[in-house]
């Protein structure tokens, strides 16, 4: 195979893939502070049952 068609290839599949990396990333950190910010509500939502 020439060296072009591959590479060429292969910057197709990574321009696939990217989109599905970088969202599983920005989803990594949403979810960090999320669940703080989560944990933060249910504790006022306890306290306001009580």
């Amino acid at each position: 195979m020439n060296l072009g068609t591959v590479l060429s290839y292969m910057g197709k599949v990574v321009s696939i893939v990217m989109p599905v990396i970088v969202g599983g990333i920005l989803a990594l950190f949403i979810h960090v502070p999320m669940k703080g910010i989560e944990n933060r509500l249910l504790k006022l939502r306890a306290c306001m049952i009580r």
